[in-house]
């Protein structure tokens, strides 16, 4: 059995190399989910979001619009680099921290 590093490089690749077509395989079905999805978690004016594994930007940008405070992160630097240029005023796509990171962080809905 491989290390969680052999895992994590195996999936980041893969990402990587789907970054450039992934609209035209999955747009239109993440689209699709993006409106219930920040129904759910209430988002507007005054909540904050992390958006994890954002690829293109979808739900990020949406939650934006809405408003909401949101910093969306992605550990392929290709889908990060495809939502900030999706999304340009955006300025809080990055690329994955380390897990420390959000330690301290919690949710505000229960």
């Amino acid at each position: 059995m491989g290390s969680f590093s052999d895992f994590h490089d195996f999936e980041r690749a893969g990402w990587e190399n789907a970054a450039a077509s992934y609209e035209l395989g999955f747009g239109d079905v993440t689209i699709q989910s993006v409106g219930p999805i920040l129904d759910a978690v209430g988002a507007g004016p005054g909540v904050r979001l992390l958006d994890v594994a954002c690829g293109p930007g979808y739900v990020a940008a949406a939650a934006a619009r809405r408003k909401s405070s949101v910093v969306g992160i992605d550990f392929s630097p290709a889908m990060v680099a495809l939502a900030s240029e999706r999304n340009p005023g955006l300025n809080s796509l990055r690329e994955t921290p380390k897990v420390s990171t959000f330690r301290n962080a919690r949710s505000t809905r229960s």
